[in-house]
């Protein structure tokens, strides 16, 4: 007895481990995660991914220049920057930059608002060449009125 439920552990496992690389590819595709995440092996079929995000005032739609901050300034707002890439990379597009705008605004007080695009550097499988994934389109737009109230 010992024998056969030895072998159906065995069994099942490598029924697992045989079709979740599948499923994994699949859930991935389908729900726009983080392929290096989630146990699977779906990370072996593209690079790491990168995000960037690009902001502008809605004053007068330049892109805004970390490099006049004070460096605590900057460093607070790269920190912020860096939680919502990761989270963003890894959970896909419903992830919003709120907490990246809040510092925005934090840290450029002479702003009324700003706007945020979003991109996302990957694979097209096409060509396989590195290509720019996504730009967010309308940006997200925040109004320092709305979040500081």
């Amino acid at each position: 007895m010992m024998y056969q439920a030895k072998k159906r552990s065995v069994i099942t496992a490598l029924v697992l481990l045989t079709i979740w690389p599948m499923a994994h590819h699949v859930i991935v595709r389908a729900l726009d995660l983080n392929p290096w995440k989630w146990f699977g092996w779906s990370m072996y079929t593209v690079p790491p991914q990168r995000v960037r995000a690009f902001a502008f005032s809605l004053d007068d739609q330049r892109l805004l220049d970390l490099s006049g901050l004070p460096r605590r300034e900057a460093q607070r707002l790269m920190q912020a920057y860096d939680d919502f890439s990761s989270l963003r990379l890894e959970f896909g597009p419903r992830v919003e930059p709120d907490g990246f705008a809040a510092a925005l605004l934090a840290a450029f007080p002479e702003v009324t608002g700003v706007s945020i695009y979003i991109q996302r550097l990957g694979v097209d499988r096409a060509t396989a060449t590195v290509v720019e994934q996504s730009l967010t389109d309308p940006p997200y737009t925040y109004r320092r009125n709305d979040l500081f109230e």
